[in-house]
């Protein structure tokens, strides 16, 4: 099981104006904020999701082919949180949409480039 998943970002200030929105609009809250670390936790979940500024002081950047994704239970939800990260200044991975029989997911990028995508199953 999980413990936590950890992002990095170049300015945490302006990183969380940019996620806040849609960690609240999924459920989260926050769970703790220091100098340097935003963790957000869903009261259903043990796992928790955390933005940071890298501890070796070097800038942050995304992972090739690693993303983080959220599932939720509603296709609205699907498309809210797609459009408060577009509208956010993230772009696109592509637009929400039926992707299997069971999955509907939209993926984007947030301001330092880390690859989410919400779905549901």
């Amino acid at each position: 099981m999980l413990s936590y998943v950890m992002i990095g970002a170049r300015d945490l200030n302006k990183s969380k104006r940019f996620l806040a929105p849609i960690c609240e609009l999924l459920g989260f809250h926050i769970g703790y904020q220091i100098s340097t670390q935003i963790s957000w936790k869903h009261p259903k979940q043990d796992c928790c999701f955390i933005l940071t500024t890298p501890i070796d002081g070097e800038a942050a950047h995304p992972g090739n082919g690693v993303m983080v994704s959220f599932v939720v239970q509603e296709k609205s939800l699907v498309d809210a949180a797609y459009s408060l990260a577009i509208e956010g200044g993230g772009t696109s991975e592509g637009a929400p949409g039926q992707r299997s029989k069971n999955f509907y997911g939209g993926y984007f990028r947030d301001l330092d480039g880390n690859k989410f995508c919400i779905h549901t199953s």
